[in-house]
């Protein structure tokens, strides 16, 4: 399990632009990576100490002319300075930003550490809830074999796909058209079929597609 830092943009109440995850501790994408790491989270000041510092390394191996060790070691050593400060140059910049750091998560990875967090939210397993027995109510009114109350079942799902992240919240992120018409969308339209009212598929359909390109 890995720790991550949940911040909440104040007044926000949208997961995926106003609530922001950081891992606690050593980062080793900036570790690797460091100057293209602080130019995908858009820090520039950080970027440009990072780039500052690379030319100065270069300036004194092109002087001093160092020992494989000693050149090793400095490089290695920049290199670690970076991971250990990385992520908390990045909450800091996030509170500079308006964000608040508002809990503390495990999980195994980010998608999996905000599932947890989002679940503590009352209002929104409400929500699942809803959503679930509108489910089970089309899907038995379909199959009256269906044996109902998928709503355990869909979080044990979730649990053991815990590592990946769904096509539709990649779709999301990426800022691509997703596959709501297809999933909650075929629901819905049973649902008119059968003369059955949605409300929540309905909300979350309107939620999705105002995301749409």
């Amino acid at each position: 399990m890995k720790f991550y830092a949940v911040h909440l943009r104040r007044h926000g109440l949208d997961p995926d632009r106003d609530v922001v995850l950081v891992k606690e501790g050593f980062s080793w994408l900036a570790f690797l990576l460091s100057f293209v790491w602080a130019l995908w989270h858009r820090l520039w000041l950080a970027a440009a100490l990072i780039l500052a510092a690379h030319i100065a390394i270069s300036v004194g191996i092109h002087y001093l002319r160092p020992d494989p060790l000693t050149l090793a070691t400095v490089v290695l050593g920049v290199a670690a300075i970076i991971g250990y400060l990385a992520n908390d140059y990045r909450q800091e910049k996030l509170a500079q930003l308006g964000f608040a750091v508002d809990a503390v998560v495990s999980g195994l990875n980010k998608d999996h550490a905000l599932r947890r967090y989002l679940d503590t939210d009352p209002a929104l397993a409400a929500e699942a809830e809803q959503l679930a027995r509108e489910a089970d109510r089309v899907l038995t009114a379909l199959d009256p074999t269906w044996p109902g109350d998928s709503l355990p079942g869909v979080r044990a799902l979730a649990d053991a796909t815990a590592g990946n992240t769904s096509s539709m919240r990649a779709d999301m992120q990426a800022g691509a058209v997703t596959e709501i018409d297809a999933i909650n969308g075929w629901l819905l339209r049973q649902a008119d079929a059968l003369g059955l009212d949605l409300p929540a598929h309905r909300r979350i359909i309107a939620a999705v597609k105002a995301r749409h390109p």
